[in-house]
């Protein structure tokens, strides 16, 4: 129906917010501007959250009260993450399937550890990309990557998002540009974050 269209378009709308917030969260030694991007981009994710009625988790809470503060800080939050925890996973998963029928628990470890090890190898991974780059008929015309096309097509996206919240909650950007900073304020370290006039003063 077009009640539902509505409500799941709030929550796509939601996840290209927080999408937007994590992304300049990451960036390594950010501007003034990409803080400031930050700053709008929380805003509309966390009021966002709020709508829709989810609950304010611990995440939610660091991302509105601490994450601008962080990236103040010497190289910001860019490098200070853990998502190669994840990555390691990631390659020690493929790695074991690659090796699942290697009876041999010694034997399939040392095969497991000198694959990694030549994948990592910097002197292994140079000349990869030597002989990848003499290979290459070079940059055709107007040819954008896969990679470029996804990474262009996100951006658009979360502009979009955020364009459409603010035009929608005038009140609540005008409030943030008058104050500065939305850091400090005390409603959402209780879990309250209430959209009314005035909430960032």
């Amino acid at each position: 129906s077009t009640k539902k269209g509505r409500r799941c378009q709030k929550y796509s709308n939601l996840y290209i917010l927080w999408d937007g917030a994590f992304s300049y969260a990451s960036t390594i030694n950010p501007s003034r501007e990409d803080i400031a991007m930050y700053e709008r981009f929380v805003t509309a994710a966390v009021h966002s959250h709020k709508e829709l009625g989810m609950n304010v988790t611990p995440k939610v809470h660091l991302m509105w009260m601490h994450v601008k503060r962080q990236m103040e800080f010497p190289g910001g939050l860019g490098d200070k993450r853990e998502d190669w925890v994840e990555h390691q996973h990631q390659i020690t998963r493929k790695l074991r399937n690659q090796f699942r029928t290697t009876k041999d628990m010694e034997v399939r470890g040392d095969a497991m550890a000198r694959l990694h090890h030549q994948q990592t190898n910097p002197e292994v991974q140079a000349y990869m990309e030597r002989v990848d780059a003499s290979t290459r008929r070079g940059p055709r015309k107007d040819y954008t990557t896969a990679d470029a096309a996804r990474r262009a097509e996100r951006k658009s996206a979360r502009a979009s998002a955020l364009e459409l919240w603010e035009i929608g909650h005038r009140k609540e950007m005008l409030a943030l540009r008058q104050r500065g900073t939305h850091n400090g304020d005390a409603s959402l370290a209780s879990g309250d974050l209430p959209i009314r006039e005035g909430f960032f003063c």
